[in-house]
């Protein structure tokens, strides 16, 4: 992944925006949540497939929807009964 420039950043300090694929690229943005320096590189902590499908950046994108797409932000869902213990009867 390649760092992109600032040029689309518009002021979204939680999110890098990396630049994805050799023939059809594309831009996306990881939170700085899941991004660690290693040796003078950012590394992501997320798989490549979790950035491949995030929302695509552009030069109008919607950093809330990047964050509910790798759960920082949203609707918290709990299971009401995680241990299944409720009976139909």
């Amino acid at each position: 992944m390649k760092r992109h420039g600032d040029d689309i950043h518009r002021g979204y300090d939680e999110c890098v925006l990396v630049e994805t694929g050799h023939v059809f690229k594309s831009i996306h943005a990881i939170p700085q949540t899941f991004l660690h320096e290693f040796e003078g590189e950012l590394r992501a902590t997320v798989a490549k497939e979790i950035v491949d499908s995030s929302p695509k950046v552009d030069t109008d994108w919607d950093n809330h929807a990047v964050l509910v797409h790798y759960g920082l932000e949203g609707p918290l869902e709990v299971d009401p009964d995680p241990e299944g213990a409720a009976t139909g009867s």
